[in-house]
């Protein structure tokens, strides 16, 4: 046997020793490796390329430190108006906080917080930063906002997403829709009255609320009345614009308005809602009451002359009533109302007597709270009774009550005779007409001499006046009564309805303190074109003011005599 020998400078034993490799062997190895090197290669590339993949497409929101569900379900339903416009939606908002305790360079992050959120107070945010405790630096932050502070990279970043309600419309029905508190509750407005039906979706088929109102219309009633403020520098402005047959509210303004977005505390009086829930002494617009009692009485007709009227009248020791012009000392009960005469009205009054007026004025619900879909609402105030109050009230002093009040009572004495209920909710169910007020012919006889109120030159609303309307109405002039004074501020009123003689919407216009302007030019219609004045009444500013309007929203209603025939037909059957 043959002996092994070992190299004495071997110092240890390998099995590798005594077994040589063949090429091909090494061959086999390296192909092996470069198979298993290339697959391992590929492999990973395909989960990088699968990842991808699934962020590209996959909802942005799988960024934030916050799992949200990819099927965003609103908390509150959709507002639109009668033509589907948006008035408020749900959307996510993102609630932006910062936790110091893991944000590394603070003072060059305040900076970038700066430069994202530039109204936010530099040195305020660098003190909380520098501090322990976790703070908001934005709420109800957008989208984009969001998106630029996650770029920054930084820990200490915490993204909260929740929801919110938006109002495309802004400052547009401010004093309609209203607002939610940071829980999605109804807190003022069409929010609050009808928060239960918002919220509630398990029940309904309809993911939004459609209301009466006409954008369009709106934003037309708002530039006159913000353009007549600036024109007579009134320290406010209103209108209201409802079918008198549905009671159909199609545009409420009051200004100044607010935008409803910014969610701040309104503390200022000069922001209520002047239609709704102010109440006012609203002057000559009073005595077509007075007339449609006198007529309705069937003791006077249209043409029935009151004579032997005096230029002023006592009512007591110290208060006497004295008219706004020179009038004859005989007038008609038309002319009494076309010529807006205080005394004739008075003696009206005092021939129809106290218990007979009150209950009249009740009836029209003048004196009570109007039912309608918001919660700001005014009452009126109750009737102080003296040996002057049934003259002054004739019309339209010493008794206050809100504009909502007026113009639905000139929805019941010019649309038939007929009691409605004012609201901005669309209906579909036919509208019943049981309780008729006054008879349709004292109605017909209203909306008459109404009309030449307008019409007539001796009228005080002639500036009204729109071809192709037929527009009816009357001027109110009254001076504020502030803590049982009267003041020199005037609150001037025009109340239209058109088209006469059957018509089919009312019309308010309010200016709250205007001022004469001499430097103003009327561009206006027949005798009154191109001409200056310095007087302050409602013939001047507020009937012009509801012409424009009337203008403008004439070829917007189209009005759609069919639907009227129908309201009518109803009525009479």
């Amino acid at each position: 046997m043959k002996k092994i020998r070992f190299n004495n400078k071997q110092k240890s034993f390998f099995f590798n020793d005594f077994y040589k490799k063949s090429p091909n062997d090494i061959n086999k190895v390296s192909e092996e490796r470069v198979f298993f090197l290339f697959f391992s290669v590929v492999f990973i590339i395909s989960i990088f390329f699968l990842k991808i993949l699934i962020i590209s497409t996959n909802d942005r929101q799988i960024f934030l430190n916050q799992s949200e569900s990819p099927n965003f379900k609103e908390l509150r339903k959709e507002i639109v108006d009668r033509n589907g416009i948006l008035l408020a939606k749900n959307i996510e908002f993102y609630d932006i906080a910062i936790r110091p305790a893991k944000v590394k360079n603070k003072k060059n992050f305040a900076l970038k917080i700066k430069y994202i959120f530039p109204e936010i107070d530099l040195k305020e945010l660098h003190n909380k930063i520098l501090g322990d405790k976790f703070f908001y630096v934005k709420r109800r932050a957008t989208l984009e906002e969001k998106e630029k502070i996650w770029a920054l990279g930084e820990k200490g970043v915490n993204i909260e997403i929740r929801q919110s309600r938006v109002y495309p419309q802004e400052n547009l029905f401010s004093h309609i829709i209203g607002q939610i508190d940071d829980e999605n509750h109804g807190i003022s407005g069409i929010e609050k009255y009808y928060n239960k039906m918002l919220r509630d979706k398990s029940n309904s088929t309809d993911d939004k609320i459609e209301l009466t109102l006409d954008t369009n219309i709106q934003h037309i009633l708002r530039e006159e009345l913000a353009n007549a403020s600036k024109t007579f520098n009134a320290i406010g402005a209103a209108g209201l614009l409802m079918n008198i047959h549905t009671g159909e509210i199609i545009s409420l303004v009051s200004l100044p308005d607010y935008n409803i977005n910014l969610r701040k505390n309104i503390l200022s009086d000069q922001y209520a809602n002047k239609i709704t829930s102010d109440t006012y002494e609203l002057g000559s617009v009073f005595k077509t009451f007075t007339i449609a009692l006198a007529l309705e009485s069937l003791k006077y007709q249209a043409d029935t002359m009151l004579e032997n009227i005096p230029d002023k009248k006592k009512c007591s020791r110290n208060y006497e009533i004295s008219e706004h012009d020179d009038l004859p000392d005989k007038l008609t009960i038309n002319d009494i109302l076309v010529r807006s005469s205080n005394i004739g009205s008075a003696m009206l009054a005092n021939k129809i007597g106290k218990d007979d007026f009150t209950t009249f004025l009740a009836k029209l619900n003048l004196i009570h709270q109007v039912d309608l879909d918001l919660n700001e609402l005014g009452s009126p105030l109750p009737i102080k009774w003296n040996n002057c109050t049934l003259d002054t009230i004739s019309y339209g002093h010493g008794f206050s009550t809100t504009v909502m009040n007026v113009a639905l009572a000139y929805a019941y004495i010019t649309n038939g005779g007929y009691k409605i209920k004012p609201r901005f909710i669309k209906i579909k169910n036919e509208l019943n007409f049981n309780e008729q007020l006054i008879s349709s012919e004292t109605s017909n006889k209203i909306n008459l001499i109404l009309r030449k109120v307008v019409s007539d030159p001796n009228g005080t609303g002639s500036l009204a006046d729109v071809d192709g309307l037929n527009v009816g109405g009357k001027t109110g002039t009254a001076y504020k009564n502030l803590n049982g004074q009267y003041t020199k501020q005037k609150l001037n009123s025009f109340v239209s309805i058109f088209p006469v003689p059957d018509p089919k919407y009312v019309l308010y216009v309010l200016i709250d303190e205007p001022k004469a302007n001499p430097d103003f030019v009327y561009e206006t219609w027949r005798e009154h074109k191109n001409v200056k004045t310095s007087r302050n009444d409602a013939g001047w500013n507020a009937a012009y003011i509801a012409g424009k309007v009337l203008k403008k929203i004439g070829p917007i209603l189209a009005i759609n005599y069919e639907d009227l025939k129908l309201n009518v037909a109803k009525k009479i059957n």
